[in-house]
Formats: structure tokens, C-alpha cells, sequence
């Protein structure tokens, strides 16, 4: 019939899988949970409760006696042992079967846990109107029984028994969690209680429940459990990102994305290296170690690096008074630039980071149209590099000219080769004093380039 017989009940997560044992007196279930239980048929399906509601007045037949039963009496049946329980006393036989007088209504236990979203009263029957107690707001149990149609529920808690009105009790889902609080509001008793404590913009609270109807979580903050509305929370989400960049102006800093306090400034042209992006908001998480506080800046206040190359040999400078040079960096290296200064870049390179003058560099690759030529003095190598979308259609020398030679292994040190060159390599016998290189773009143009022997120097 589809009816529901028994609800077995022990696992902390989904059930994927279910199986008898070959003689049927036993079930195996798994769950998600990574747990594994045996059940007991004969002992899971030896007995049924069934919940009754005396709704008039009641006379039940019980060995040929009849007991008289006041309305407002909850019936517990247990069709294994062929008994009920009223008031904590046991008689045999169904009640529904033997019912002789008066009107018992079916109520079915809640499925999971409910809460009190508000102080409610509690009733000896539906149509009274007067309460004999009151269940606070908040109280959470599973020991709740309602008609099909939930015209009303009877509440069976160890301080108060009786009717109450299901418009309160709502069905909570465990919701485990950590967020951020991005406006002031307050902690209450119950999901439509009174403020028992209030939480500032910028905290973070652990959660336990939510009711999606009510727009509610129930948290833990501070050590102090409680009901908070779902629109002062957000959960903030992160994609990881390898950046470096460059602030355009003073930044500020602040503890959370939507927090109006301001904990400082990242100055102009500071440069931070960050690795994850709020998601919603486009803000950049940073700190200043791994177990330093997280803070955030916008996204839009900040530059990313350009590109630039110098346009001539020049040092790299451990300053940016041009003093403390570090390194030699040969003409047309690529640079990542991360600061300025009136005079001075600071990027890294190939060669490494430092500072750089600004008359030598630029954001154009005008000089990789025409050729690079590095002579190699009395080992008869001569390396020419150019733009990677152009090739060398010839080159002479003195006159005279020279076949690209196949790469060969070279025990000097040899330039680097930036990703958007191409390198060619000649040997010749004599020290160059003219060379003549025809360059060929990608549309077949060629152009042609005469060095003198001052100009490789």
C-alpha cells in the first residue's frame, strides 16, 4: 500500500544503501555518515505505536469492562504487546477497536525536530479557551503529534502536556556554518522572540539551525546561543587568485567587505601580493602572515602591473635613490611593474626585482622591430634577436654572407630570451665591422638594417 510502517532512526547522514541477510533476520544499512548498522527485523518490526486524541469524551471496552476517558486524553498504542497507554497506565486491547463511546482522533509524531518560533500557549482542548500553561519560545523537541490535516498538535514535554496551535511550531534544518554579520541586529530567545542580546556589524557567528520560511538562522556568538535574521548574515566565498598589484590611491582597509569602520590605509603605489577574491563583493583578502587577521580592500582601488621593457642596458638598484646597484639587465628585458617613484620603477625580471630608471624603460616594444645584435668577442658567435612575429631573412657580414648555424652547446653565458623574441644564431671568422640584416615580417615586407662596428659597442 506504500504506508509507512517503521522509521528506523540512528544515522548521522543519508542512507545509500540497504540489504537483508539471507534468512531475513537481518538489515544492513550504510550511510554517508561512514557508518554501517545492523538491525534486528524481528525486534524493528515487532511493534507499531499509534497515537490517538481524545477529542469528545471517551468509553473504551477493556475485558469486558468499560473505562471512561475525559477528552483531552493522549492514547499510546502499541500493536506488538496489544496495549495502551493513558496517563501512565496500561490497559489491553486497541482502543480504536474496542472504542464503545466518543470521538478518537488519529495524530501522527512530528518527523523531525520542530521549535517554538514564540511563547505559546498550551490547551486542554482545541475549542477552549483557557490556557493551562505556556511553552517558551525556542524550545526545540521532536515529542509533537498532529492531526493529517494539522488541524492542531498535542505536545508531550516533561513540565506541560496539551494542545497547542502548529501556526508556531516550524520544522528546523541543521545548518553548520560561519558567517559574517553585515549589519547590527539583534540575538533573540526564539525565532520570533525578544532580544536577549545584541550583535555588532562585522562579527561572525557560528550556526546550528535555519528555518527557510522564516528567514532565520539560530546561532551561537560569544558563547550565547540564539535567533538572528537570515538578511543581517551573509557567507562570504572566495576564488583563489595569484595577484600582484599596485594601489591607485589610499586605500582603506577594512575588517570585512561590508563594514563602514576603516582600520587603516594601504598608501598609494603600495604594492600587495594577494591570493584570494571575495566573490560577492570583489574585495581582496589580505593579511600580513598566516596566523595575522584578515582584512579587505577593493578590488576596483587597486592597479595590476603593466609591462614595460628598457630600451637600453641598465642596473638594477637595491633603492630608489639609484645607489646599491645589483644587477646588470641588458636592453629590451621585460619588466613587471609594480611601483613608481618620480624617477624610479620597482619591478621584477629575469634579473630579479629592483628599482629602474624611468627614462629607459617603456610600455612600447618599438625596438623589437629592429634587431638586437650581441657579438660574442673571440668566440666567432654572433646572436641577433628580434619581434617573435618577424624572422631574419639574411644577414652579412663584412659583405659577405652568413648561414644560421645549427644551435650547438656554448659554455659561455649567453642573454636571455624574453617569451616575445626570436633568436637567431651565426658564427663567423672575422670581428664584424659592418653587418647588414634583412628583416621579414609576417606579411612578407622586408626591411633592411645596417650596423657598423661603433654601433655594437
Amino acid at each position: 500500500t506504500g504506508r509507512l510502517l517503521k522509521t528506523l532512526e540512528g544515522h548521522g547522514g543519508s542512507v545509500y544503501s540497504v540489504s537483508f541477510s539471507p534468512d531475513g533476520k537481518l538489515l544492513a544499512s550504510g550511510s554517508w555518515d561512514n557508518t554501517i548498522k545492523i538491525w534486528d527485523v524481528r525486534e524493528v518490526f515487532s511493534s507499531s505505536s499509534y497515537y490517538y486524541y481524545a477529542f469528545t469524551p471517551v468509553e473504551v471496552k477493556v475485558k469486558g469492562r468499560v473505562f471512561s476517558f475525559p477528552k483531552g486524553s493522549f492514547f499510546e498504542f502499541e500493536s506488538g504487546e496489544r496495549v495502551f497507554r493513558v496517563s501512565g497506565k496500561v490497559f489491553e486491547g486497541n482502543p480504536v477497536d474496542n472504542l464503545v463511546k466518543g470521538k478518537l482522533i488519529r495524530l501522527y509524531p512530528v518527523k523531525r525536530e520542530v521549535v517554538f518560533a514564540k511563547n505559546t500557549v498550551v490547551k486542554i482542548h482545541p475549542n477552549s479557551e483557557i490556557p493551562i500553561g505556556e511553552v517558551e519560545g525556542g524550545i526545540i523537541t521532536k515529542r509533537v503529534f498532529c492531526t493529517e490535516e494539522i488541524s492542531f498538535c498535542y505536545v508531550r514535554l516533561e513540565e506541560i502536556k496539551g494542545v497547542v496551535n502548529p501556526d508556531n511550531l516550524y520544522h528546523i534544518n541543521p545548518y553548520n556554518d560561519r558567517l559574517l554579520v553585515i549589519k547590527d541586529t539583534s540575538l533573540r530567545d526564539a525565532p520570533l522572540g525578544k532580544e536577549i542580546k545584541r550583535i555588532e556589524k562585522d562579527s561572525t557567528v557560528e550556526t546550528i539551525y535555519r528555518i527557510p520560511e522564516l528567514g532565520v538562522y539560530k546561532v551561537s556568538f560569544n558563547g550565547t546561543q540564539g535567533w538572528v535574521d537570515a538578511q543581517a548574515l551573509r557567507k562570504l566565498t572566495f576564488k583563489n587568485v595569484n595577484l600582484t598589484v599596485v594601489a591607485k590611491e589610499k586605500v582603506p582597509i577594512k575588517r570585512s567587505p561590508y563594514s563602514d569602520i576603516v582600520l587603516g590605509y594601504v598608501n598609494k603605489g603600495e604594492i600587495l601580493w594577494i591570493s584570494k577574491v571575495e566573490k560577492t563583493t570583489g574585495y581582496y583578502l589580505i593579511r600580513n602572515g598566516f596566523s595575522s587577521p584578515k582584512y579587505f580592500i577593493r578590488i576596483k582601488e587597486v592597479n595590476p602591473p603593466k609591462t614595460m621593457w628598457n630600451l637600453e642596458d641598465t642596473e638594477l638598484y637595491l633603492t630608489p635613490e639609484g645607489k646599491d646597484a645589483v644587477k646588470k639587465v641588458e636592453k629590451l628585458t621585460k619588466f613587471r611593474i609594480l611601483y613608481e617613484t618620480e624617477d624610479y620603477y620597482f619591478g621584477e625580471s629575469k634579473k630579479g626585482k629592483g628599482w629602474v630608471k624611468k627614462n629607459v624603460m617603456s610600455e612600447k616594444k618599438t625596438d623589437l622591430y629592429k634587431p638586437v645584435v650581441n657579438i660574442k668577442g673571440g668566440h666567432g658567435l654572433m646572436k641577433i634577436y628580434v619581434a617573435d612575429d618577424t624572422s631574419i631573412a639574411g644577414v652579412y657580414v663584412n659583405g659577405e654572407p652568413l648561414m644560421e648555424f645549427e644551435r650547438v652547446k656554448y659554455p659561455g653565458h649567453l642573454p636571455f630570451e624574453p617569451e616575445d623574441e626570436r633568436v637567431y644564431y651565426y658564427r663567423y671568422n672575422r670581428l664584424p665591422q659592418k653587418i647588414t640584416i634583412m628583416v621579414e615580417d609576417n606579411t612578407g615586407k622586408v626591411e633592411y638594417y645596417h650596423l657598423s662596428r661603433e654601433d655594437l659597442e
